[in-house]
Protein backbone atom coordinates (compact mmCIF):
# COMPACT_ATOMS: atom_id res chain seq x y z
CA UNK A 1 0.00 0.00 0.00
CA UNK A 2 1.11 3.30 -0.83
CA UNK A 3 2.09 6.28 1.41
CA UNK A 4 -0.33 8.57 -0.10
CA UNK A 5 -3.16 5.80 0.53
CA UNK A 6 -2.33 5.01 4.22
CA UNK A 7 -2.24 8.87 4.54
CA UNK A 8 -5.97 9.59 2.76
CA UNK A 9 -7.38 6.43 4.81
CA UNK A 10 -5.64 8.12 8.10
CA UNK A 11 -8.02 11.13 7.26
CA UNK A 12 -10.97 9.94 6.19
CA UNK A 13 -11.18 7.91 9.68
CA UNK A 14 -10.27 10.91 10.85
CA UNK A 15 -13.10 12.81 8.95
CA UNK A 16 -15.54 10.00 10.08
CA UNK A 17 -14.82 10.28 13.74
CA UNK A 18 -15.21 13.80 13.83
CA UNK A 19 -18.81 13.27 11.71
CA UNK A 20 -19.67 11.01 13.95
CA UNK A 21 -19.20 13.27 17.22
CA UNK A 22 -21.15 16.47 15.79
CA UNK A 23 -23.53 14.04 15.21
CA UNK A 24 -23.67 12.84 18.41
CA UNK A 25 -23.48 16.24 20.15
CA UNK A 26 -26.61 17.23 17.88
CA UNK A 27 -28.87 14.72 18.73
CA UNK A 28 -27.64 15.32 22.59
CA UNK A 29 -31.13 15.98 23.87
CA UNK A 30 -28.90 18.70 26.64
CA UNK A 31 -27.52 20.44 23.94
CA UNK A 32 -30.89 20.45 21.70
CA UNK A 33 -32.50 22.31 24.52
CA UNK A 34 -29.91 24.45 25.03
CA UNK A 35 -30.53 27.76 23.92
CA UNK A 36 -27.38 29.00 23.22
CA UNK A 37 -26.04 26.31 21.47
CA UNK A 38 -24.50 26.79 17.93
CA UNK A 39 -26.66 24.04 16.40
CA UNK A 40 -26.15 26.52 12.80
CA UNK A 41 -22.35 26.24 12.73
CA UNK A 42 -22.63 23.01 13.78
CA UNK A 43 -24.43 21.52 11.36
CA UNK A 44 -22.57 23.81 8.43
CA UNK A 45 -19.43 21.92 10.23
CA UNK A 46 -21.13 18.38 9.50
CA UNK A 47 -21.72 19.52 6.14
CA UNK A 48 -18.62 20.01 5.03
CA UNK A 49 -16.70 17.41 6.71
CA UNK A 50 -19.51 15.00 5.05
CA UNK A 51 -19.05 16.89 1.51
CA UNK A 52 -14.74 16.41 2.25
CA UNK A 53 -15.35 12.83 3.06
CA UNK A 54 -17.43 12.10 -0.17
CA UNK A 55 -14.31 13.88 -2.24
CA UNK A 56 -11.86 11.87 -0.41
CA UNK A 57 -13.94 8.62 -0.42
CA UNK A 58 -14.18 9.07 -4.55
CA UNK A 59 -10.65 9.80 -4.99
CA UNK A 60 -9.37 6.80 -3.18
CA UNK A 61 -11.66 5.01 -5.54
CA UNK A 62 -10.71 6.67 -8.49
CA UNK A 63 -6.76 6.95 -7.76
CA UNK A 64 -6.37 3.46 -6.10
CA UNK A 65 -9.74 1.46 -7.31
CA UNK A 66 -10.35 0.91 -3.47
CA UNK A 67 -12.72 1.95 -0.64
CA UNK A 68 -11.77 3.75 3.00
Amino acid sequence: MSLELQALRLVAAYLKEEIALIERILYDRDFAADPDSDRVRLHEDLSSLKAVYALLKQRVKDDFSEEV
